[in-house]
């Protein structure tokens, strides 16, 4: 169910141990335990799930437990995938009006392919039910202080570069690839392109954005906005495509 570190380190006894407990947190939990007889339980999942992940994908920052981890998350990754972390929450956000997602039902992924990469300059925060598939030798970064709520996922097959202080909703998807090419005139469009979300950008919730996108610093992208095309600082945006409403704005979280 779970790999536990194969090679003959003073740490294998402890976390085998931490393994077992797991199991037995799965157990109970499977079982139909009541979840208000399971409190003390969840919060040694994610105590134990947090070490877990940080020894085997962080070992050199291990000690400050980069990867804060609710019990029920999961990452994926291929061995030659490269984990760049200060400090990333998964599965722990709460919005002003409680748990939109649900942090005991809902799973936050972490799926990382071969020479693939995660950066997060600081602290970052995936919400319960998050999906971040990264493909092979692609890179996803997160600036210092972003959040991605519920339910919202990412595809990268190439480069998705997220800035600092941004508040992504709930049911947003962010995709750097349409995984197919048009045969035109000219030649074979380009299927997959790097997008690039500025500082202080707000977007709304079920927004989409699509390949090769720039979105400017502090900009608001509308809730169930398609972004299809560069988005210019400081302004706001709606729509299916996107259409400019506003200019000269500036939000506050």
């Amino acid at each position: 169910m779970i790999e536990i570190f194969h090679s003959q380190q003073p740490h294998k006894t402890y976390f085998t141990l931490l393994h077992n407990c797991y199991l037995l947190l799965l157990f109970m939990r499977y079982n139909s335990l009541e979840v208000k007889k399971m409190g003390v339980l969840f919060k040694l999942g994610r105590v134990i799930k947090s070490i877990y992940f940080s020894y085997k994908y962080s070992k050199n920052t291990a000690r400050s437990v980069p990867i804060r981890a609710n019990w029920n998350s999961i990452i994926k990754a291929k061995k030659n995938s490269k984990f760049d972390v200060r400090r990333l929450y998964m599965g722990q956000y709460e919005t002003r009006v409680g748990e939109i997602g649900q942090k005991k039902l809902d799973r936050t992924v972490l799926q990382l392919e071969d020479f693939s990469t995660i950066n997060v300059k600081g602290e970052a925060s995936l919400g319960p039910g998050v999906r971040v598939i990264i493909g092979p030798k692609a890179d996803v970064k997160i600036g210092n202080g972003s959040f991605i709520s519920s339910n919202s996922t990412i595809i990268c097959q190439k480069s998705i570069e997220i800035g600092e202080n941004c508040a992504i909703s709930w049911d947003v998807q962010i995709m750097d690839t349409d995984f197919h090419a048009f045969q035109l005139a000219k030649g074979q469009s380009e299927a997959t392109s790097p997008i690039k979300i500025g500082d202080n950008v707000w977007i709304g919730s079920r927004v989409t954005i699509l390949k090769g996108v720039t979105i400017g610093s502090g900009s608001v992208i509308a809730a169930g906005t398609v972004v299809t095309k560069d988005i210019p600082s400081n302004s706001v945006v709606g729509g299916v495509p996107a259409k400019l409403i506003k200019k000269d704005v500036k939000w506050i979280l």
